[in-house]
């Protein structure tokens, strides 16, 4: 039996949300069943708006395939029906094959005319990786810039590529032969297991680009670089050699970050710090037992000469096992303890034989430990720099697999000679012993210690003394402040980093470029020697040019005397990383592509690559093309989870973007926990996590879902924190497009068709004269969100655009427009009755579609496939515009677009006053709902071209008001139903809304809502109140959002209030 449109008024709270076709359906004769359906999924979609959503929620959505059969690259067939809700599955099939094959991801060969160039390289991801969120947000950010510079006609190119990720493939290679083969990469040999990297490579290293492109992205995949192609290394060894020729890149023995299981320096951002609160047992890769860190262990070093009672200076430290490799106790040259021991020696505890200085350095902290330092310069950064400065020995005591190394100290203790090939953490509880026995050892106590790791491998680093390559920074980083602070590269949002910038930069350390794996660019350096003769170093290409430069060294040998032998390290993938700008493009050869856009338009990316690759691609690209890199440097936020708290393993708060753009069951998000290789303890924390979460089982969203609720956050904000049910969200948002778009195609179908056949005609400019005052106020923001949209994005501010877009669709389409449409509407669809309708709803058809068509337009940017799909089944030819292939090649939208749409600020401000009346009365009747249908809605004008609006418009404003009687009096005419109205009456206002109470004694029910109202008030009062309250005299509001909503709110509240009193 159908559902009468009586009971369909008892979901009004729903109604809002429903389609034109699905309210005529409440009302045909298909089963309720089916449409308590509707009704259920339109109830989902208002919890998720309102963020209603309990932990553990599951969502499931009704998914449609694409059916029609589409050979790889060719155009889907638009004429299958669209089901009757939004399918990821359904919409995002085939698309960018197509895009791809037509060539829209291309960048034109050659330069058009005087346009405008905009130019970008994505940060090259590792081969080794897949995507996350980090990705998701760049690819989303940098792809909408992309697609709005493409549709406004400028001259684009965005350049892909994948980071060879020498230390990251090399380890995943090896595993890989371990498992396969049982073979080592020593047993191998390095050319054949550069070979097996290279097979690696080429069959598993696409991942990162397969999901890019899931991601819709319009990346220019002909011009695709991998950082160890042939002319990028040509450039990487070019870039060396030249650096190298000038002096700023050099050889020496300092410190380094040294991983025993990788066998190799690592940079600072592969190094993770773990702040050990107490003391605190932990596995060690390398290391079958726990070891115990946060231990402060005090020594005894004896004097050679007693001073009277003191005999001995207890010194204090963490890493006992590197007491054998000590050159001196300094203390600080104005420590009163021990100023007067300042040139004394100190007997080495293993060796009493052996003395070592006391000495005097500002360095030392009088307050921390002891005030008194072991100085170890082989194996700390600190101690190295106070050896340095007063000429210590530096011995090395550590292989380099972090086995004890004895050979380059003298120890005369047999107990401390026999740790000799022992493990570092196994001699350090073997040191307390014997410092025991010898009565040296003074106790220990917990201390706070930062403990530094390898992120690859979770081995605790050990700062190693290395003979490695270094560049000089110095000039080169004073460049680069100099390029940010006179604006030669704009730093977007500046004030939040353009102090990290400059702090950065200021006196920086030398950079360390070796790296002791295989798998990268060998350095392009080779050691020449001569018999009885100093070796020294030349930077070449190859062998025979550096042969030929050896001879210039050694001009008195023989050629044939020259031993070449060049060095077996490779450079630092952040190296090769900091030439991509140019190297990406060509360089070192002056290509097309780098005359036509080098420097480049903007360089996005996290801040947390500030220093790493942002400020080094600026260093190293004005040195060696003598040009800034690119124009403008944008940062976003790191991605965090909804707390706030980083994404990681130890967490178990991180979630693959897949999961949220294909959906995971609960079972297969644990599944790809176990995947992970995650140890016990971060298994657990992570399923915790994913149970904590509001969906456990992730519904199936989308791309463009993900890259709309990417597009919500604020790349300026200090942190993005992702939540799943943000993108949830944004789902439903593509869904009500959808759905806006299935009504406005109910409506103009017939009308489309019969102009295509040339059976009906009309003048587009004669048609704009009739155009209602909702068209005209809807043409007027519709403007407003174009200029805005424009604006927005020239500044490459993405998330202020796509809000501005979204609040257009949501609060102006949709809420109202939409609404007044149906009613203006009705009965258009009617193919046998064309030929009747008024010259006022045609041109609302017309405008509805126009406004239709451009807001697909602006969105393309954000939801490439949402977009492409309905524009491609719009029935546009009404607007007699150009027929362009593709919405990624069709104009964006600008003012001077729409020119011919001429909004009248009169008819614009009716309208809004009757939007705003209907929205009034809306707020009033959900505080108390016997007014919607026992109750006449009077407005009453006090003036009479108002009250002639709204007489004619009473249709509209009662179904955007949600209410059944609504009449439009004069202010003259109020003295007829003074008696029975709730209301205050201001003889002042423009407009008034009364509520009559015809027929019933709504008394009660008024008084028991004003009650309720009066309360709530009192409540919001009293929340304000106590906000600024803790801000006291000074003002300060620690919550100024918080507290502008409940202001917002009580205004609110106040004004419906009024309603509720009895009209004078």
């Amino acid at each position: 039996m159908a559902l009468s449109l009586l009971k369909l008024r008892s979901f009004h709270s729903f109604r809002s949300a429903l389609t034109f076709q699905q309210y005529r359906y409440a009302q045909s004769d298909r089963s309720q069943k089916e449409f308590r359906k509707i009704l259920r999924q339109t109830k989902l979609e208002k919890s998720l708006e309102t963020g209603h959503v309990q932990p553990g929620k599951k969502i499931n959505f009704v998914e449609t395939a694409y059916t029609g059969t589409v050979t790889v690259g060719d155009k889907k067939d638009t004429a299958i029906p669209l089901p009757g809700y939004y399918s990821p599955d359904f919409v995002e099939c085939h698309w960018y094959e197509w895009w791809r094959k037509q060539g829209y991801l291309t960048c034109d060969p050659v330069s058009q005319g005087n346009k405008k160039k905009f130019s970008m390289v994505i940060p090259p991801p590792n081969v080794t990786g897949e995507l996350h969120l980090g990705h998701a947000y760049t690819a989303t950010i940098q792809d909408a810039l992309i697609r709005w510079n493409k549709m406004s006609g400028h001259d684009v190119l965005w350049v892909p590529g994948t980071d060879h990720a020498g230390i990251a493939t090399q380890a995943v290679v090896e595993r890989q032969l371990a498992v396969n083969t049982g073979e080592t990469r020593q047993e191998m040999g390095r050319e054949k297991f550069n070979k097996a990297v290279w097979e690696w490579k080429n069959s598993k290293g696409d991942q990162i680009n397969k999901q890019l492109k899931r991601m819709g992205t319009m990346l220019d995949w002909e011009r695709s670089v991998f950082t160890m192609d042939p002319g990028y290394s040509n450039a990487v060894n070019e870039a060396f050699i030249r650096l190298f020729n000038e002096g700023l890149i050099y050889r020496e023995e300092k410190p380094v970050n040294w991983c025993g299981t990788l066998q190799s320096v690592i940079s600072d951002v592969e190094v993770d710090s773990k702040l050990i609160q107490d003391s605190e047992s932990l596995s060690v890769e390398g290391y079958e037992f726990p070891v115990l860190f946060g231990l402060l262990h005090r020594f005894a070093y004896k004097l050679e000469r007693p001073q009277g009672d003191l005999t001995e200076i207890v010194v204090a430290t963490t890493r006992l096992e590197t007491i054998v490799g000590d050159s001196a106790v300094a203390v600080h040259p104005e420590d009163p303890r021990y100023a007067h021991l300042i040139g004394q020696r100190l007997k080495k505890p293993f060796n009493p034989n052996e003395t070592i200085p006391i000495i005097a350095d500002s360095a030392v902290e009088i307050k921390t430990g002891t005030g008194a330092l072991k100085v170890t310069p082989a194996h700390d950064f600190t101690d190295f720099e106070i050896g340095k400065r007063h000429n210590l020995a530096s011995p090395r005591i550590f292989t380099p697999d972090g086995m004890m190394d004895l050979s380059k100290v003298s120890v005369s203790i047999r107990s401390i000679q026999k740790l000799h090939g022992v493990h570092r953490f196994a001699a350090r509880s073997m040191i307390v012993s014997v410092l025991n026995k010898l009565n040296l050892y003074r106790g220990c106590n917990t201390h706070p210690t930062v403990l530094r790791v390898c992120s690859r491998t979770g081995d605790v680093i050990e700062p190693t003394l290395k003979e490695q390559w270094f560049i000089r920074l110095k000039d080169l980083a004073e460049t680069a402040k100099d390029a940010v602070s006179s604006n030669r590269i704009h730093l977007q949002d500046a004030k939040s980093y353009e102090k990290t910038w400059n702090k950065f930069l200021t006196d920086p350390e030398d950079w360390c470029i070796s790296r002791q794996n295989w798998w990268g660019h060998q350095i392009p350096a080779f050691q020449c020697s001569v018999q009885n003769s100093e070796s020294k170093w030349v930077a070449a290409h190859a062998e025979e040019e550096a042969l030929h430069k050896a001879t210039k060294l050694f001009p008195h040998a023989e050629p044939s005397k020259i031993v070449l032998k060049r060095d077996p390290d490779v450079l630092d993938t952040w190296f090769s990383s900091a030439l991509f700008p140019f190297a990406a493009l060509g360089w070192p050869e002056n290509t097309p592509d780098l005359q036509r856009f080098f420097p480049l338009s903007l360089m996005e990316t996290g801040q947390d690559l500030l220093f790493f690759w942002v400020a080094r691609m600026v260093m190293l690209g004005i040195k060696l093309t003598g040009k800034n890199p690119f124009k403008t440097i944008m940062f976003h936020s790191m991605i965090r989870d909804s707390y706030g708290r980083k994404m990681s393993k130890s967490l178990g708060n991180v979630i693959n973007p897949l999961h949220v753009i294909d959906g995971a069951s609960f079972e297969e998000r644990v599944e790809g926990i176990r995947r992970m290789a995650l140890n016990a303890e971060e298994n657990k924390l992570s399923i915790k996590g994913i149970n904590k979460q509001a969906f456990k089982s992730i519904p199936r969203c989308g791309t463009d879902a993900l890259r709309m609720s990417m597009c919500m956050y604020s790349a300026q904000s200090q942190s993005i924190n992702y939540n799943v049910d943000e993108t949830v969200r944004a789902r439903q948002t593509c869904n009500k497009i959808w759905n806006a778009f299935r009504l406005v195609s109910t409506f103009s179908h017939n009308f489309n068709q019969a102009v295509i056949e040339g059976a009906l005609d009309f003048d587009m400019e004669q048609l704009n004269k009739h155009l209602s005052a909702y068209d005209h106020w809807v043409n007027h923001h519709l403007i407003e969100t174009v200029k805005k949209c424009n604006e927005f994005m020239e500044n490459n501010n993405v998330h202020r655009a796509y809000v501005t877009l979204l609040a257009f669709f949501r609060n102006i389409v949709c809420d109202s427009y939409l609404e007044t449409t149906k009613t203006s509407l009705t009965g258009l669809q009617d193919s046998h009755n064309l030929a009747s309708h008024t010259d006022a709803q045609r041109a609302t058809l017309v405008n509805t579609v126009r406004i239709m068509e451009t807001f697909l337009r602006l969105l393309a940017p954000f939801a490439p496939f949402l977009a492409e799909e309905l524009w491609q089944r719009l029935e546009k030819e009404m607007l007699k515009t150009p027929q362009w292939e593709s919405i990624c090649v069709a104009p964006y939208p600008t003012v001077e677009s729409l020119a011919d749409v001429t909004p009248e600020p009169a008819l614009v401000d009716k309208a809004k006053m009757s939007i705003e009346v209907a929205q009034n009365i809306r707020e009033a009747v959900k505080h108390c709902s016997v007014l919607r249908n026992n109750a006449v809605v009077l407005v009453v004008c006090s003036d009479k071209d108002d009250c002639d609006f709204f007489s004619a418009n009473l249709r509209h404003i009662g179904r955007l008001a949600f209410v059944v009687n609504v009449k439009a009096i004069h202010l003259e005419d109020y003295e007829n139903y003074m008696d029975k109205c709730y209301g205050i009456l201001n003889n002042d206002s423009r407009i008034n809304i009364l509520f009559y109470d015809k027929n019933t004694n709504l008394d009660s029910a008024i008084e028991k809502s004003q009650q309720s109202t009066t309360i709530a008030i009192t409540k919001c009062e009293e929340k304000i109140d106590k906000i600024k309250k803790i801000g006291g005299s000074t003002g300060f509001v620690k919550n100024p959002e918080k507290l502008a909503a409940l202001e917002k709110r009580l205004s609110e509240l106040e004004k419906v209030n009024k309603y509720f009193q009895k009209s004078t």
